[in-house]
């Protein structure tokens, strides 16, 4: 598979993995075996520089809730190195998961370049009038004690209702 793959069983002991699963995460293949625990692949990834972007505890907590919620989870994880990961993660019978790895860095960067250049112009790299035109809808919709969906800014209380535009076009 295209994956990477891991299998634990649940007293959080590797049962199956891939190559690629090692790959992905800085290891060499000979490092993982059979029967070691989540914790100690976990503090591997860390060594490696490839765990998550959050502390050893907090991840292993998460994890936990992960497991405990023993349904199927789908999740995106930023990784130290700059890596993101989605994460397929499946509960087995008897208390184990079974978890599939995909590399989606590139895809997450090409996308953030598409945003970029939708809102900014090619050739300055300045905010263009779409990015201009949403903040100003945003800013207004908060003056009015508004607060857009995708915004997770607080509504501007009543008394401060004061805003400046300053607009120029440089052509």
């Amino acid at each position: 598979i295209r994956q990477g793959l891991c299998v634990f069983d649940n007293q959080q002991r590797l049962l199956l993995f891939n190559r690629l699963y090692a790959e992905m995460y800085g290891l060499s293949p000979s490092q993982l075996w059979i029967g070691m625990t989540l914790r100690d692949v976990v503090d591997l990834r860390y060594a490696a520089g490839t765990g998550p972007g959050m502390p050893p505890e907090e991840y292993a907590l998460w994890r936990d809730r992960i497991g405990m919620a023993d349904q199927i989870v789908n999740t995106e994880v930023t990784l130290r190195n700059g890596h993101v990961h989605a994460i397929h993660h499946e509960p087995t019978l008897g208390g184990g998961w079974v978890a599939t790895f995909e590399d989606i860095t590139e895809r997450r960067g090409a996308e953030a370049r598409v945003r970029h250049m939708a809102h900014h112009d090619a050739l300055t790299g300045l905010p263009n009038r779409v990015h201009f035109t949403e903040r100003l809808i945003d800013t207004l919709a908060r003056l009015r004690g508004e607060s857009r969906l995708d915004d997770h800014r607080p509504a501007t209380p009543a008394e401060n209702r004061l805003v400046a535009v300053l607009f120029l076009d440089l052509d």
